[in-house]
C-alpha cells in the first residue's frame, strides 16, 4: 500500500487532433475532432532499416 501523501502528479500530453472537415456545425466547440497520432521512426531489421509508425 502506498502513502498518498508522497504521490506525484503526472502531466498528460495533449493529443494531436484536427477538426473533422465533414462536420456540419461552424462553431468550434461543437465540431468533432479526429486524433492524428504521433509519427515516429522505428528501427527495422533486414531490408526494412527505418520505418515510420503512428501511435494513437
Amino acid at each position: 500500500m502506498e502513502n498518498y501523501k508522497k504521490q506525484k502528479s503526472a502531466t498528460i500530453p495533449s493529443q494531436n487532433v484536427k477538426y473533422d472537415e465533414r462536420s456540419k456545425a461552424n462553431v468550434t466547440r461543437a465540431r468533432n475532432v479526429i486524433p492524428t497520432g504521433d509519427k515516429v521512426t522505428v528501427k527495422g531489421t533486414g531490408k526494412a532499416r527505418k520505418q515510420s509508425a503512428t501511435w494513437y
